[in-house]
């Protein structure tokens, strides 16, 4: 959890929102995206990754269906099926 209250509102918000990044690689090749029991075994991939040379960034999901909505949305998309 981050000491900063800016950074701590800034997590809130993406908790809030259906994901937030655990992990932040410099210069990421690819994202894992996990949630549960599942996110250490995303942490531990990040970390083989590493060693390949590969950076990764891992992303907790809060909420499938929160983070699905706020990606829609960011794009434009509508959520009625019309």
């Amino acid at each position: 959890m981050p000491s900063d209250p800016a950074a701590r509102e800034r997590r809130r918000r993406h908790v809030t929102a259906g994901a937030y990044r655990l992990r932040q690689h410099e210069k990421p090749m690819v994202t894992l995206a996990a949630m549960g029991a599942l996110v250490p075994e995303a942490l531990a991939a990040a970390d083989r990754l590493a060693t390949l040379g590969h950076g990764a960034d891992v992303v907790c999901v809060t909420s499938p269906d929160l983070l699905f909505r706020t990606l829609q949305a960011r794009r434009g998309l509508s959520q009625d099926p019309a």
